[in-house]
């Protein structure tokens, strides 16, 4: 994907910026740039998140705040075609 330096320069501070923390636009924007395996990674780490915070009530609002990013993630990923590597790794088939 070819980004103009503008573009580079947005990018970068989206990236340096706390995923729970940006704009739902800026998480949705900055999702359209990560790979699948990113994706995937991303998923995994704020599962691990969730399940943290599940057990501490005062932390309500960043509970499902990473649920809705969790969704958006989702969302990303299921826009995207699906290529034969990503169905490889979901479908292991075993031919004997």
């Amino acid at each position: 994907m070819n980004m103009t330096d503008e573009q580079k320069k947005f990018f970068e501070e989206l990236q340096n910026k706390p995923i729970t923390k940006c704009t739902e636009a800026e998480v949705r924007e900055l999702l359209e740039y990560y790979g699948d395996d990113q994706l995937r990674e991303i998923q995994t780490k704020l599962s691990d998140h969730i399940k943290s915070i599940a057990r501490k009530k005062k932390h309500f609002a960043e509970y499902w705040r990473c649920k809705d990013i969790m969704k958006w993630v989702h969302d990303e990923e299921c826009k995207r075609p699906m290529t034969s590597d990503f169905l490889n790794g979901m479908f292991k088939f075993n031919f004997k």
